[in-house]
């Protein structure tokens, strides 16, 4: 990777970091497709994801650790660990198909995530029965491995349960502080040296992630949480709808030229 290509993944993560500071996810369905849609491997592009989540998720569970239910939290990182595999096989069999179908795959999970985020309503309780977290954490485990954004599934789940807002984050922190690693590994055992030059790039560009948490956070205190759901969908379905157009739109401009 040439140092402008570098750049631009630093701004690509910075306003990811800035979205997910301000609205309180987003930052791997926004940043994923973007990198991909620059010319990333579908596989590179998850693991400079990965670890610069890490750094967020290791420090967040750390900070929120007496919240979180150890028992709990390793068997929904177990059974998420049992699929990933599954879906890094699936993504490895999506690297033989041309470029711009891959981006329509990348875009249509990102519509379909949002789609059903968008209908999605519960109300929440104490206790579900624990066939729901198993499901919830297969799905997790198979949307990781196939296109590194596995959260939407455990965040639902645990936004069904009536806990407190820490223990929801402390809960989510704490199965992927678990889970990335063993992501990580899968994808270096799938797609060998080309995942370590990523992870290198990822490391390197950590700060990029922490420069957008203070405008994130400024944001997020001056706009009501509704409207920054709000306007996070709009971005995120623009980027989703532009993935999948996006061969149908290079024809047309090949054509008009």
């Amino acid at each position: 990777m040439d140092l402008d290509y570098i750049i631009l993944i630093g701004i690509v993560l910075i306003a990811g970091s800035t979205l997910q500071s301000a609205a309180g996810f987003g930052f791997g369905m926004f940043a994923i497709p973007i990198l991909i849609l620059m010319g990333s491997q579908s596989y590179e592009a998850i693991t400079i994801i990965a670890i610069c989540s890490a750094v967020q998720t290791i420090i967040g569970a750390y900070t929120l650790r007496a919240h979180i239910h150890w028992k709990q939290a390793a068997g929904l990182t177990a059974v998420a660990v049992v699929f990933i595999p599954a879906g890094i096989w699936v993504q490895h069999q999506i690297t033989f198909l041309d470029t711009g179908t891959i981006r329509q795959i990348f875009g249509g999970i990102i519509l379909t995530v949002l789609t059903v985020q968008w209908l999605w309503r519960a109300e929440p309780v104490e206790h579900l029965h624990w066939k729901w977290g198993a499901a919830a954490m297969i799905l997790c485990g198979f949307m990781a491995g196939v296109s590194g954004m596995g959260g939407p599934p455990l965040i639902m789940w645990v936004m069904a349960h009536s806990w407190s807002n820490e223990r929801s984050r402390a809960t989510i922190w704490a199965v992927f502080t678990g889970l990335t690693p063993l992501q990580l590994l899968f994808l270096y055992q799938r797609f060998g040296d080309p995942t370590l030059t990523a992870m290198g790039t990822g490391a390197l560009l950590t700060p990029a992630v922490l420069l957008g948490l203070l405008p994130g956070l400024w944001i997020g205190r001056r706009i009501p949480k509704p409207t920054l759901r709000r306007a996070s969908y709009v971005i995120l379905l623009i980027i989703s709808l532009y993935a999948i157009l996006q061969p149908a739109i290079a024809t047309a401009l090949t054509a008009s030229n």
